[in-house]
């Protein structure tokens, strides 16, 4: 597993189940909490990384990361986790 694996399957793709739905939104300082509080140093420094854009939905984020790992782009797969398809 590489580390952008690591961060998108160990991190980005349990955002939502900790009430985390946006990167950078109107609760940025309570997300940035909860991300620290519940993953790893590597995680909290790639959500804290962040901060500095505009906000974007963490569903947007997964379908990107999504396409990363199959190397292609594909329709959005809530599952994902379950047979990376």
């Amino acid at each position: 597993m590489n580390e952008g694996t690591h961060l998108y399957e160990d991190g980005l793709f349990h955002f939502q189940d900790y009430g985390v739905h946006v990167f950078a939104g109107p609760n940025y300082e309570q997300d940035e909490k909860t991300i620290c509080d519940n993953f790893d140093e590597d995680i909290c420094n790639w959500f804290k990384s962040s901060s500095g854009g505009e906000p974007v939905s963490v569903q947007t984020e997964i379908h990107w990361a999504q396409n990363c790992i199959q190397q292609r782009f594909q329709e959005y797969a809530p599952d994902y986790l379950k047979g990376k398809t």
